[in-house]
Formats: structure tokens, C-alpha cells, sequence
């Protein structure tokens, strides 16, 4: 075996510029493949993080049919504990109880449809960053002067009821326990997060003044929340062991449309990589099947004197091992100190940065996921392996006396 081992490497050497040329290009394809995949994930990460710390959080947890169908009727019955009980889980980064209802906002003889939603101002800024997107005015406090309602407006809410800050608005809806849900406020913020259905029909109050609008005390419709590792989201609702009325989603199941983009972009990626695949599996077939041609009358006298078909395979294969070890090997290394690089120096997006929910994204960069450093390096690796194998069986089909000849 150790035989085999030293003659493949020092095969190597036999036509330098063939093997330089083989062995860069399974290094080029290695690098291309782990940035790729690297840069794909580093992308995916920051939009997913994007959409979901915007407003729509890694998780959401409401009663079992409230996602479908949206109710004032359908909620979460003395939420308090289950709030402390996901707090205290060590794999929960934040959470914070809204209360949604629809109803009809006005301003003088001006009226328009709206989604109220009652936060916690101080646990709404932990999971979400909905307070940044503020155009102008301030961000709920908790508390506050007696009597005074503060509503923040979505833009297109306050365009369509050409509102500003410092306004006297009133809101009309249904109440839980079926009278007129109705109360003034004052607009003190006006908040513009790039979601259109948000901007467009939201608009913001304290979940105390929501739950006392809407006779809903200690009741709740949903409870949004971010992990540690957004990794888990997919695990954690079979770990929480909540309530049978209760139902948790993943930003998955919260956001299928962003789940569906990412799929479909991992799969155009896929298909990229499996053409480099190829084209390195191609190039390590076409070199050893060259070696083997121009070796075959040394093949022939070693198979003549004694050597048996199965060592004359490892030969071959032996040398196909340390160029693909070799192209592998250097070219991963190379992938992961450039998706390092792109970790201190990023690569810009635009000439102007993205911006949705109160977050920017001015530039994209490589992170160095299982999945680019070890998972596709290994299939490269066996895939040039494999690609060598038709060269290596014909020099065990060779006829000493055949070989001898045509070489």
C-alpha cells in the first residue's frame, strides 16, 4: 500500500504542466464552490434576519387556529405565565404579547380602515426593530400622563388621513365582549418600515390601553418571539411542550413566501455547483485516462512480470487521490480564508443600502457554513475519485502483450 502511495505522488511529477493544469482546476472549482456557497448563506442569513426582526419574529405563537383566521376572538387565555416560561428558556432571545383588531381610524371628516396592534413597548423593542423605522416622533413608552392615548401611524395610514404628529385621532372597532371599541388618541410617531400591507394599515398602541379598548385584560392573540440561533426555530416548537389550543410556528410557516425564495435560490446554486462538478470530474478523467495511454507499455511489463490488476488500479487510483487531495485540500483553504476576508471586508450591494424594518444591508458577506467547508469539499472530493475509476479499470482489462504494443 505504501508502495502504491509513493508511486502515485511521484507520478505526479511525470508531465508537471498536465498535473498543474488538472490540479488548478480542481482548486478553482473547490474555492468557487465553497465561496458560493458560503456567500449564499451568509445572504440568506442576513435577509431571513431581515425580514423576521423587522416585525414578524423567528417564531410565533398564537391559539390553534388564529394564523388561518384571524378573530378578536381567538386568544391566548392568561398569557402571562407561558410568557415567563418562554423567557426563562435559555434557547429564547426575547418575546413580546400583541393584540390585533381591525376598526376604522379617523381625523375630522376623514376615515380609513386600519390593523391596530397593542405592544409592549419595552418587550417590542427587544424582539423586534419596528422602533427604528420611525419618520419622525418618538417610540412608545410604558406609562405615560393619565389620559393620554399615544398611536403611532403607519405612513400610508397618515397620508391617507393627512395626519401628523401631535394630531387627535379616533379609533372605532368591535370589543371581545361585544360592545363599540372606541377611544382617542394622540399621534405621537409616525413609522415607515418598507412593508407596504404594514405602512399601508398599521398602526401602534400600548397592549394595555388594547386590551382595555378591547375587553380583552390578560388575554392576548399572539406571542412573537427570537431566538439565540435561528437555526432552532424549526425544532423549538416540539421542545416547548405547549398547551393543545396553542400552536407555535417557525418563520417557516410564518413566512412561506421568503421560505419558497431561498429554496428556489438554493436550488439554482445547486445546479451551478453540480456543473463544476462536472467539468472537474471531466478534467480528472481526461488526465488519468492520458497518464494511463502513455504509461500503457510500462503498465504491460508490470502486469507481464507479475503485477496483479488490482495493484495496478490502486496505482492509478493513487495518483488521482493526491491530485484530488491536493486540488481539494489547497482550494478549500483558500475558500475559507476568502470568506474570512469577506467577514472584515464586505461586498457592497448597491451604491445605496437596503433598507427594510428599520435594518440596512449595504453589503453581503461569505460565512463558513458545514455545508461549504465540509459537506461539498467531500463530494468534490469523492466525485474526482469516482471520475478516475474508468482509467484505473482499463489498465486492469490490459493485455500484457496489448500494452506492450500499442506503447
Amino acid at each position: 500500500m505504501r508502495e502504491v502511495v509513493s508511486i502515485g505522488l511521484r507520478n505526479l511529477a511525470r508531465r508537471r504542466s498536465r498535473t498543474a493544469l488538472t490540479l488548478g482546476m480542481i482548486f478553482f472549482g473547490t474555492l468557487l464552490i465553497v465561496f458560493g456557497v458560503g456567500l449564499g448563506e451568509g445572504t440568506y442569513a442576513d435577509l431571513i434576519e431581515l425580514a423576521t426582526r423587522s416585525w414578524a419574529g423567528h417564531f410565533q405563537i398564537t391559539a390553534d387556529d388564529y394564523h388561518d383566521k384571524q378573530s378578536l376572538f381567538t386568544t391566548i387565555d392568561d398569557y402571562r405565565p407561558l410568557l415567563s416560561k418562554l423567557a426563562e428558556n435559555k434557547e429564547i432571545d426575547g418575546v413580546a404579547p400583541r393584540v390585533e383588531s381591525a376598526g376604522l381610524l379617523a381625523l375630522g371628516n376623514r376615515t380609513t380602515g386600519v390593523f391596530a396592534t397593542g405592544v409592549d413597548p419595552v418587550l417590542e423593542n427587544k424582539v423586534t426593530t419596528v422602533s427604528r423605522t420611525l419618520l419622525e416622533g418618538e417610540w412608545l413608552q410604558s406609562g405615560g400622563t393619565a389620559g393620554e392615548l399615544p398611536i403611532i401611524l403607519g405612513s400610508g395610514v397618515a397620508k391617507r388621513l393627512r395626519a401628523k404628529v401631535g394630531d387627535e385621532v379616533s379609533f372605532v372597532g368591535q370589543a371581545a365582549d361585544g360592545s363599540i371599541a372606541a377611544d382617542l388618541f394622540n399621534v405621537i410617531g409616525i413609522m415607515e418600515s418598507g412593508m407596504l400591507e404594514l405602512d399601508a394599515t398599521a398602526v401602534l398602541i400600548r397592549l394595555d390601553d388594547a386590551q382595555e379598548m378591547l375587553s380583552l385584560d390578560g388575554r392576548v392573540h399572539k406571542i412573537v418571539g427570537v431566538l439565540k440561533s435561528i437555526s432552532l426555530a424549526d425544532k423549538l416548537g416540539g421542545l416547548l411542550k405547549l398547551p393543545e389550543d396553542l400552536h407555535y410556528r417557525g418563520w417557516k410557516e410564518v413566512m412561506p413566501q421568503l421560505a419558497q425564495t431561498i429554496k428556489s435560490d438554493r436550488s439554482g446554486l445547486w445546479i451551478f455547483n453540480l456543473i463544476l462538478l462536472a467539468v472537474v470530474a471531466l478534467g480528472v478523467t481526461n488526465t488519468m485516462s492520458m497518464a494511463v495511454i502513455e504509461r500503457s507499455r510500462e503498465l504491460g511489463v508490470m502486469s507481464a512480470l507479475g503485477t496483479t490488476p488490482a495493484r495496478l488500479v490502486g496505482i492509478v487510483l493513487g495518483e488521482a487521490a493526491w491530485l484530488s487531495l491536493i486540488g481539494v485540500g489547497t482550494g478549500l483553504a483558500a475558500g475559507i480564508a476568502v470568506n474570512l476576508l469577506t467577514l472584515k471586508w464586505e461586498i457592497p450591494v448597491a451604491s445605496e443600502p437596503i433598507s427594510y424594518g428599520g435594518i440596512e444591508i449595504a453589503s453581503m458577506h461569505a460565512t463558513n457554513t458545514v455545508e461549504a467547508v465540509l459537506y461539498w469539499p467531500a463530494i468534490i472530493l469523492i466525485c474526482a475519485l469516482i471520475a478516475s475509476l474508468p482509467p484505473a479499470i482499463r489498465t486492469a482489462r490490459m493485455r500484457p502483450a496489448d500494452a506492450i504494443r500499442e506503447g
